[in-house]
């Protein structure tokens, strides 16, 4: 078992390591007068992880909000 979850590791390495290579055009983002120039497995890491924490926060505001219902 500890055999595969090594496998299984390098192998998911090895996939971020290609998207990161496949990925590396820069790209400019500006708002209003803000501009930054990152490459675009940056960026979509970045997406990713705010997806991740806004799709998590609106989960726990949900499940407080259906609590605090069945309480009253």
């Amino acid at each position: 078992m500890n055999i595969i979850k090594k496998i299984l590791f390098f192998l998911i390495i090895a996939f971020i390591g290609v998207f990161i290579f496949q990925n590396l055009n820069s790209i400019n983002i500006r708002f209003i007068t803000w501009e930054l120039k990152i490459t675009q497995s940056v960026l979509i890491v970045i997406v990713y992880i705010l997806g991740m924490l806004s799709g998590g926060l609106l989960f726990s505001i949900l499940k407080k909000l259906w609590s605090d219902q069945k309480k009253d």
